[in-house]
C-alpha cells in the first residue's frame, strides 16, 4: 500500500484498501459495501419522506419526481 501511494503521489489517483465505487457498481470490503448501502438507503429515506411532504400539496409533481429519479436509486448495469 505504501509503496503504491509512493508511486502515485502527485498524480490523481486515488489509492485505498477499503473500497470505491466503480461503474455504478461498489467493490470493496464488506464494511465499505455495508456502509456504503447503509448511506445510500439513509439518503432514499431522507428523499421519500421529503417527497411525501410535497405530496400533499402537489401530488401529480410529487409522482412525477419519484418516477423520474427517486424510484431508483440503485441503477442496474446494463450487461
Amino acid at each position: 500500500m505504501q509503496t503504491a501511494q509512493k508511486i502515485f503521489k502527485g498524480d490523481r489517483i486515488k489509492i485505498t484498501d477499503q473500497g470505491e465505487r466503480l461503474l455504478g457498481s461498489v467493490i470493496g470490503t464488506d464494511s465499505f459495501r455495508e456502509q456504503y448501502t447503509k448511506n445510500k438507503v439513509e439518503s432514499w429515506v431522507k428523499d421519500l419522506q421529503s417527497l411525501s411532504k410535497h405530496a400533499q400539496d402537489d401530488p401529480q409533481a410529487a409522482y412525477s419526481a419519484f418516477t423520474k429519479g427517486v424510484s431508483d436509486p440503485f441503477p442496474k448495469n446494463s450487461a
